[in-house]
C-alpha cells in the first residue's frame, strides 16, 4: 500500500524528499494537493517568502500575490492560519501599500523574519512612490506593532524609509539598502540602542537620494557592532558619502570580520574604491577582520591577445601586506566578472602579484579566492589564465578558484 509505505518514512526524511523539488513550484503545488504528510512539507516551501506584487516576481519566490487578488489571499490566511505560520520572508511593492487587505495580511503572519520593501516602477534614480506620512493609520500600526519589531532582515529597493521606523525594528540583525533614502527623524524617536542586534549592512549607493550620513549617525546611536560590510558603488557616488563610510570604517574597526567592495568598471567609481581603501588601511589595524572581497568588474571584450592586468589587485597586496603582524585576515575574495563571448578571452602575466603574494607576511592567511560570478563565461579557460599567471601562489595552495555557484 503506497500511503502505508510513505506512513512509514520519518517526516524528517519526508521534509528532505520534497525539499528536493523546492524549485519546482508546480511540483510542490501537486504534491500539496495529495496526502496530509506531503501537504504539510510543500505548504511549508511555497509559503516561506510570499511577495505581494503589482507587476511580476523579480526574485525567486515561489508565491507571488497580486495586488488585484490580496483580499482573496487575506482571507485564505483567516480560514487556513497554519498557512501563515509558513511565511518567514515577506515582501511588498509600493503599489500593495493602497490594497486595504494588506492591515490583515500583515497582522495575520507571526513569524515574519524577513522584509523586502521595494517600489512598484523602480530605477537608479526613481523612489517608492510611499509617504509613511499618509499611510492608512491601521496599515501603519500593523507594521509598528506586528512587523517591525521581529524582523531580522530588512531590504529596502528604492524605497523610503523613516529612521523613526527604522527604529521600531529592535531585533533587526541585517540591512541591504539599495539606491534607498533614509528620511530623517528626531531625535527623540530614535531611543538609543534600538538596533543593538545589528551586525550586517550592505549598501548599494550612488544615487543622489541615498543619505548614507543619516544612516551612519543612527547606527552609531544605536551602539550596534557590524561584523559584516558590503559597499557597492554605481554612478554619483556623493562625497558626503565617501565622508559617512570612512567614518563608519573608524566606528566597526574593533568588530568587522568581513568588508566586501564591489564598483562597476567605471574610472570615477574605480577612483572612489581606491579613496575607501585607503581610508581602509590608514585607520590602525582591523583586529577581527577575517576575510577581504574586492570585485573586479571587466567588461571589455577581448580578442584573445590582449594581456590584463589588474593593478588594483597588485596595490591591494601590497597594502595588506604593510597591516600589522598580528593581523587576523585568513581569505582575500577576488572576483572576476568578465562579459566576453568567444576564447581564447585574454593572457595575464602575474609574475609581479605572484611574487607579492608569496611574501605575505600575515601569519593567519591561507586563502586568495579567484571566484567568476554568473556573468563570466567559460569559467575552466578563466581559471587556466590564473594558475598560467599566477604558478607559484597556486602550487603552494594560495589560489583557489571558485565556480559560479562559489563551490571550489
Amino acid at each position: 500500500d503506497p500511503a502505508l509505505s510513505l506512513l512509514s518514512i520519518p517526516i524528517e526524511l519526508v521534509s528532505r524528499i520534497v525539499e528536493c523539488h523546492q524549485d519546482d513550484p508546480e511540483t510542490l503545488q501537486r504534491c500539496s494537493l495529495t496526502c496530509t504528510l506531503l501537504s504539510s512539507a510543500a505548504q511549508a516551501i511555497l509559503f516561506n517568502r510570499v511577495t505581494l506584487d503589482n507587476e511580476y516576481a523579480r526574485r525567486d519566490d515561489k508565491l507571488v500575490v497580486s495586488c488585484s487578488k490580496s483580499e482573496q489571499f487575506s482571507n485564505l490566511l483567516q480560514e487556513s492560519p497554519h498557512l501563515a505560520n509558513y511565511v518567514r520572508h515577506l515582501g511588498i511593492c509600493s503599489a500593495a501599500f493602497r490594497c486595504p487587505a494588506l492591515p490583515n495580511i500583515l497582522t495575520s503572519l507571526p513569524y515574519i523574519t524577513s522584509l523586502y520593501l521595494f517600489a512598484t516602477h523602480s530605477g537608479p534614480l526613481s523612489h517608492s512612490e510611499v509617504s509613511w506620512d499618509t499611510v492608512n493609520p491601521a496599515l501603519l500600526e500593523a507594521f509598528r506593532c506586528h512587523v517591525f519589531p521581529t524582523i531580522r532582515h530588512l531590504e529596502l529597493e528604492v524605497f523610503h524609509m523613516p529612521l523613526s521606523l527604522l527604529a521600531l525594528c529592535s531585533s533587526l540583525q541585517q540591512i541591504t539598502n539599495f539606491f534607498s533614502p533614509f528620511l530623517p527623524a528626531p531625535v527623540d524617536t530614535v531611543p538609543a540602542s534600538s538596533c543593538r542586534l545589528l551586525s550586517r549592512l550592505s549598501l548599494s549607493g550612488g544615487s543622489p537620494h541615498t543619505e548614507l550620513p543619516l544612516l551612519m549617525d543612527f547606527i552609531v546611536l544605536s551602539n550596534c557592532d557590524i561584523m559584516s560590510l558590503d559597499i557597492e558603488l554605481h554612478y554619483g557616488f556623493q562625497a558626503t558619502d565617501f565622508l559617512a563610510i570612512g567614518r563608519l570604517l573608524s566606528i566597526c574597526r574593533p568588530t568587522l570580520k568581513s568588508l566586501q567592495l564591489t564598483t562597476i568598471n567605471d574610472p570615477e567609481c574605480v577612483a572612489t574604491k581606491f579613496n575607501i581603501l585607503n581610508t581602509f588601511f590608514s585607520i590602525s589595524n582591523f583586529p577581527a577582520l577575517t576575510s577581504l572581497t574586492v570585485t573586479i568588474r571587466i567588461w571589455q571584450a577581448f580578442d584573445g591577445q590582449h594581456d590584463v592586468q589588474f593593478p588594483e589587485l597588485q596595490w591591494l597586496i601590497e597594502r595588506i601586506d604593510a597591516l600589522s603582524k598580528n593581523s587576523s585576515l585568513e581569505k582575500i575574495v577576488i572576483e572576476i566578472w568578465i562579459e566576453c563571448t568567444k576564447t581564447p578571452l585574454f593572457t595575464f602575466s602575474g609574475e609581479e602579484l605572484d611574487r607579492a603574494l608569496m611574501s605575505l607576511r600575515l601569519p593567519l592567511f591561507k586563502q586568495l579566492a579567484i571566484c567568476a560570478t554568473q556573468e563570466t563565461p567559460f569559467f575552466d579557460d578563466v581559471a587556466h589564465i590564473f594558475r598560467r599567471g599566477l604558478p607559484k601562489s597556486f602550487s603552494r595552495g594560495l589560489l583557489t578558484f571558485e565556480d559560479r555557484k562559489g563551490e571550489s
